[in-house]
């Protein structure tokens, strides 16, 4: 039998021979021809025949002659189904027994990896499963016979939500749940009479940054501890920083100096020893990056506004910005696990794409940004066992190749000294970026989304996002959106979140989903156990271990069909050289005299007409002289 594994079906259908199949049909109609032929010509015997009623004359006397019969055409169709099923199968059985007696402890320990019962569970490998939840849905999610709704009024809302609800619950016996939006784009067109549009929104294929503000903002940096003289208002604010004790000195009195004029503010970036400029927390098992409180401690307050300056001061410079994201262990019991380390690598990963993706929705350009995962590496060096530990549930923002000291102005800065902005050669302090903002000017001003206009309110640059975000979301339309401070993000209804659940427990979980959510992969699960027990006996130290594998292969092909022939058969005058030979074998015939009055004179034929035009009937043109049979 063929090897069909592996087969395209068209090399399958060549194999199942079906150009003989339809070379047969077409002999069987070539066979019919001949055979009306042939009756053509036996009827002759019967016309010939005089034992008839008719005065002892045959048929041909009286003027028949056989009938011709020809296809017109023959029409062949076949339809054919294939139905081909592989089979595969490979089994693998590991059995291994180890037992060890010591007459001091009289301990006796088994280990069995296939048992399926134990006194002790140490777990199983981690398994994963994977949530599909609709942009517009609703719904819920059965975990273990508990049902977990789908709450929220926003998209990414209602996507979080049920992830945090699923890995919240302890009797779940889920212990990851990781959130990814869907990839949708939009046609984002804004109102062509927005001046610097540019400086005032942010415009990715589904997001709308508003980046407009009142203030003006600068970024300093500090390379050198001797005496600087500062210009941040076109020398009406003037201010002089001698040499301090160290550079560190340095950097913050001039921060402390600038912060006490009146109308600026200014906040200072230490990042020597590689310290990050930007560090944010994440809660367990978690990749949003939102303010929370954990052990009483507030964490990431007020981030939105820190990134939209930061983009605002980085993003029209050659300034590149690393953002690396962690992990901790306690989530993936088995130390051993490749599982473990590619979940936490994914978790480090997810929590540094969500700060990028902030950052490039307030203007940076990607090119500027880089992000990666350092998984739970750092803490697999500080920490033997799984812990939960909020120092590695992070991601930090480092500058590639930075300045010691940044400082941060915020103020009304026009002309600023010293003035790095143009200068390829950084390498003392003063200004390296500025940013400079005078009016809002969104107000009323339009914004088309997929053909259709959103007017924009006034108000801050938050305000104006969530006005919009609550203007897309009010009627029927194809698309809904979520805000986040002062970025707007756009979701197709028809898109899908899918939501990564993973568990290293050792119990079973059932998985189901209803409404809108449904389950594209579900858990499998195996477990591994122990048995402890203590007897008496001398020392002894035995192991065996046994392996066997099956492999199994099993084609299936089936082929259905069926088969039509549509043909045209028509009658045709027979042809003159037939008409004479009858005439003459007429002619040789003996009349019986004595039995019949004097024959007739001999029969007189002429040629056929030509036959008439085909008109599309089933049936020939008859002249009298011919008959059918």
């Amino acid at each position: 039998m063929t090897n069909y594994d592996g087969l395209k079906p068209g090399e399958i259908l060549a194999d199942a021979d079906v150009s003989e199949f339809i070379g047969q049909m077409g002999i069987a109609i070539a066979d019919a021809q001949q055979q009306l032929d042939t009756n053509s010509i036996n009827q002759l015997a019967v016309l010939a025949d005089t034992s008839t009623p008719l005065g002892q004359q045959n048929l041909l006397q009286l003027g028949f002659t056989p009938a011709f019969y020809h296809y017109q055409y023959a029409d062949l169709s076949v339809s054919m189904q294939l139905r081909l099923q592989v089979a595969k199968s490979l089994s693998v059985d590991f059995g291994l027994n180890a037992n060890f007696t010591d007459r001091d402890n009289l301990t006796s320990f088994t280990d069995d990896a296939n048992s399926s019962s134990s006194n002790l569970s140490v777990g199983g490998e981690i398994k994963v499963a994977k949530l599909k939840l609709k942009s517009a849905g609703e719904g819920s999610v059965s975990l273990n016979g508990n049902s977990v709704p789908v709450t929220g009024d926003t998209p990414e809302a209602r996507a979080r939500n049920l992830a945090r609800n699923i890995s919240r619950n302890a009797s779940n016996n889920i212990e990851l749940a990781l959130v990814s939006a869907p990839n949708d784009t939009f046609n984002i067109v804004p109102d062509p009479t927005i001046t610097e549009v540019e400086k005032k929104l942010k415009i990715t294929p589904n997001t709308i940054g508003i980046l407009a503000r009142t203030s003006s903002l600068g970024l300093i940096q500090i390379v050198k501890n001797e005496t600087t003289s500062y210009d941040l208002n076109g020398s009406n604010q003037n201010l002089e920083i001698t040499n301090q004790a160290n550079l560190a000195a340095h950097a913050q009195k001039t921060r402390d100096d600038i912060h006490a004029i009146s109308g600026f503010d200014a906040r200072l970036f230490d990042m020597t020893a590689n310290k990050p400029l930007l560090r944010y927390s994440f809660e367990t098992g978690d990749a949003e990056l939102k303010e929370f409180s954990d052990n009483g401690q507030n964490y990431n307050e007020d981030f939105e506004e820190e990134i939209k300056q930061i983009a605002a001061v980085v993003k029209g410079t050659s300034i590149r910005l690393k953002i690396e994201g962690f992990a901790d262990k306690q989530h993936f019991r088995g130390e051993t696990s490749t599982e473990s380390q590619r979940l936490n690598r994914q978790l480090g990963q997810d929590r540094a794409d969500e700060v990028k993706k902030l950052l490039i929705q307030n203007g940076v350009a990607e090119a500027n940004l880089e992000s990666t995962s350092n998984g739970n590496s750092s803490a697999r060096s500080d920490a033997a066992s799984p812990t939960d530990d909020i120092n590695y549930r992070k991601a930090d923002v480092t500058v590639v190749n930075g300045a010691d000291y940044w400082i941060l102005v915020s103020g009304n800065l026009t002309t600023v000294s010293p003035d790095l902005t143009d200068t390829p050669a950084q390498n003392d302090n003063g200004f390296i970026a500025l940013d400079r903002q005078s009016t809002i000017g969104l107000d009323g001003k339009s914004i088309s989304i997929d053909g259709e206009s959103f007017t924009f309110s006034a108000g801050s640059a938050n305000q104006i996002a969530s006005n919009l975000s609550t203007a897309i979301n009010t009627g029927e339309r194809s698309f809904t959106s979520s805000v986040t401070g002062n970025i707007v993000k756009l979701f197709k209804k028809s898109g899908e979140f899918e939501i990564t659940i993973a568990s290293s427990g050792a119990a079973e979980i059932s998985l189901s989903g209803s409404g809108t959510v449904r389950v594209s992969a579900n858990f499998s699960r195996s477990q591994s156990s122990r048995n402890i027990q203590t007897r008496e006996e001398n020392s002894a130290l035995a192991v065996g271990g046994s392996i066997g594998v099956r492999y199994a292969r099993q084609f299936d092909l089936a082929v259905t069909g069926n088969s039509a022939i549509n043909a045209r058969l028509v009658s045709v005058p027979a042809p003159p050289q037939f008409l004479q030979a009858i005439q003459t074998y007429l002619n040789g015939l003996q009349v019986n005299r004595l039995t019949a009055p004097a024959p007739p004179g001999p029969l007189e034929f002429r040629d056929p007409p030509a036959p008439a035009p085909n008109n599309g009937d089933n049936e020939g043109d008859d002249d009298g002289g011919g008959g059918s049979n």
